[in-house]
C-alpha cells in the first residue's frame, strides 16, 4: 500500500499549496497592472484594441477571445482577461523591473507558513533567461509576453496567490500565514500609492459582478457581502489536448468588516471561469451564511 501511494503520479503525499508550482496563468495580470499603476506607466484610461491576436515580428500570439474585445481599458482589460492588453503592455515595462517588483510581492520565495517542504517557486530575471536560452540569442521582449499572462518560466504556489490576494484585500499590509494560532503574527507592507489597492478591487469587483467578468460565476446576491475576484487559466502545454489548470482567486468582504479570502487551483480542470468560479460561489455563500465566527 506504501509502495502504491508513492509511486502514484497524482501524488496524494503532495501537498499542493505548499509544495507543488504552476503558472498562475491570468490571475499575473493583477500583478502586472499593480507595477503598471504604481510607476505611472500608464494610467488607468490607457486603451488598446484587441482584434483576437497580437503579431510580434514573426510570431502570432492569440487572446482567449478569438473575436477579440474592442478598445478597451485597462479595468475591462482584467474584468475580461483580455491577453491582448498585457501584451502590449508588458512591452512598456522594463523586465528587470518586472521581476524586483514581482518578488516584492513573495514570489519566488517562501511565505514562512509553518509547515514543512515549502517550495519557492521562480520568478525569472535576465540572468535566469539568459542562460536557459544561451543557445537561441537569450532573453527577448517576445519571452516577456507570456509572462504578461502568468505563462512561460514563471512558476508560483498556491498559497503565494493567496498571498497576492490577501495584499490586495489589505491595501497592502500582508501577513505571514500560520496554521499555529499561538504564532506571533509578522506584519510587512508593500508600499504602494492607495491608488493600486483601490483600483484592483474595483477590477476584481468588476470580473465578478460586471456583464462580462470572466469570474461572473463566482458573484452572489449583494445583501450577503461584496465579492472580488481574478480568474486563471494555465496551459500546461502547447497544441495537445490536456487540459489547463484553472484557478480563481478572490475575497469575500461582509457589512460587519469580516474578510475571507480564497484560492482555487484544479489542476486540468479546463477555464477557471467554469469549475473554479463556479465551486467560489458556494464557498462565499457558505461563508456569508456564516454567524458563529
Amino acid at each position: 500500500t506504501w509502495n502504491e501511494l508513492t509511486k502514484d503520479i497524482k501524488k496524494p503525499f503532495t501537498n499542493r499549496v505548499t509544495q507543488q508550482t504552476y503558472p498562475p496563468g491570468s490571475i499575473f495580470k493583477l500583478l502586472l497592472s499593480a507595477i503598471a499603476i504604481e510607476k505611472n506607466i500608464i494610467s488607468s484610461d490607457w486603451e488598446v484594441e484587441c482584434n483576437g491576436i497580437y503579431h510580434f515580428h514573426d510570431t502570432a500570439f492569440r487572446c482567449w477571445n478569438t473575436e477579440g474585445h474592442g478598445n478597451i481599458n485597462l479595468l475591462d482589460a482584467l474584468k475580461g482577461s483580455c491577453n491582448i492588453y498585457f501584451y502590449n503592455l508588458m512591452q512598456k515595462i522594463n523586465f528587470s523591473d518586472w521581476s524586483s517588483e514581482t518578488k516584492k510581492f513573495g514570489f519566488g520565495s517562501t511565505t514562512g507558513v509553518d509547515l514543512p517542504q515549502e517550495k519557492k517557486g521562480l520568478v525569472p530575471n535576465k540572468q535566469y533567461m539568459n542562460k536557459r536560452y544561451k543557445n537561441s540569442g537569450g532573453w527577448s521582449k517576445g519571452h516577456l509576453l507570456n509572462l504578461s499572462i502568468g505563462q512561460g518560466e514563471i512558476s508560483v504556489t498556491p498559497i503565494q496567490i493567496i498571498q497576492l490576494i490577501n495584499t490586495i484585500a489589505n491595501k497592502g499590509t500582508i501577513y505571514t500565514p500560520h496554521l499555529n494560532i499561538n504564532k506571533d503574527l509578522i506584519e510587512q507592507k508593500i508600499n504602494y500609492k492607495n491608488d493600486v489597492w483601490t483600483f484592483l478591487r474595483q477590477s476584481m469587483y468588476a470580473a465578478v459582478n460586471y456583464k462580462g467578468g470572466t469570474a461572473h460565476n463566482a458573484k452572489i446576491d449583494k445583501e450577503f457581502g461584496k465579492v472580488f475576484g481574478k480568474t486563471g487559466t494555465a496551459q500546461v502545454c502547447s497544441n495537445c489536448d490536456i487540459l489547463p489548470h484553472g484557478w480563481f482567486a478572490g475575497f469575500i468582504e461582509m457589512e460587519d468588516g469580516r474578510i475571507y479570502s480564497i484560492c482555487i487551483l484544479i489542476e486540468n480542470g479546463g477555464k477557471g471561469s467554469d469549475k473554479p468560479s463556479k465551486l467560489a460561489n458556494k464557498i462565499f455563500n457558505y461563508l456569508a451564511r456564516m454567524t458563529d465566527v
